[in-house]
């Protein structure tokens, strides 16, 4: 029984190795190859997949600049489109100028900007108006002008977060009336001036001289003068004529008026 049984285990030994042999002689089957194949393919997917996950670990500046901020750590857990630096590009500077919504359509085509610096005495940078943004802004009611520094000139004294003082040409307007800018007074309901008017003289004393108070857009104020345009139609203000100056707070409609008198000659 027992080398009956060794019999049956060399038989069985010698057909497998028949059938070895017989499978070198004529190759590797074609669905064995093809289960290769699958897992080669396979491994190359992970591969790329994991060439991904490490590639969007790292962050590539797109210009080159200055980190000022570091949001987040190494380790932290971001979702997609959540801040990590704040960069900031110093060839490329920007100046942001608010501009008043009374002044933001008495611009020209292309006016001129002077910058200055409280941090840099002596410092100026004189350019032209780059960019105007349309829409005003919600708290404010300023509009916004952008003017570019060009990269490697005077601008790049400037630093990111600097206040910078703006004086920006206004469009030349003609036949505009300017009235000392201590005759505008200004009310919640908007800005007024008081128009002296002399009535009728009666018997021998000077005529009496009363208050018209007229309702003002202000248009630009400079040097001590403020350029205005009046609101009613019907209102007239010609040039020469008088305006109440000292006191204009407390004018009112029809209020008597006493006129300055001039300096004695020395």
């Amino acid at each position: 029984d027992r080398l009956t049984t060794e019999l049956a285990v060399a038989k069985a030994r010698s057909a497998a190795k028949a059938a070895e042999l017989e499978e070198a002689r004529v190759g590797t089957r074609a669905e064995d190859l093809a289960i290769a194949r699958a897992r080669v393919d396979q491994a190359q997917a992970r591969l790329a997949e994991a060439r991904r996950g490490l590639q969007e670990t790292r962050l590539v500046a797109l210009t080159d600049g200055v980190v000022l901020r570091r949001l987040a750590s190494v380790g932290d857990h971001v979702t997609v489109g959540t801040a990590v630096l704040e960069v900031v590009d110093l060839g490329d500077l920007e100046v942001e100028i608010e501009i008043p919504g009374r002044y933001a359509y008495e611009l020209g085509d292309a006016p001129r900007v002077l910058l200055t610096a409280d941090d840099l005495p002596g410092w100026s940078y004189e350019t032209a108006l780059s960019a105007r943004i349309p829409a005003a802004d919600e708290r404010s009611r300023n509009y916004t002008g952008v003017v570019r520094l060009e990269r490697g000139g005077a601008g790049a004294a400037l630093r990111p977060g600097m206040f910078v003082r703006a004086e920006v040409d206004l469009r030349l307007r003609e036949d505009v009336l300017v009235v000392p800018a201590d005759a505008v007074r200004r009310t919640p309901l908007g800005t007024e001036i008081a128009k002296a008017v002399v009535g009728e003289a009666q018997g021998e004393g000077p005529p009496p001289t009363t208050a018209e108070v007229l309702a003002v857009d202000v248009l630009a104020s400079y040097g001590g003068q403020s350029a205005v345009a009046l609101k009613d139609p019907a209102a007239s203000l010609a040039a020469g004529e008088r305006v109440v100056l000292s006191g204009v707070d407390r004018v009112f409609p029809g209020a008597p008026l006493l006129p300055a008198q001039a300096a004695p000659a020395p």
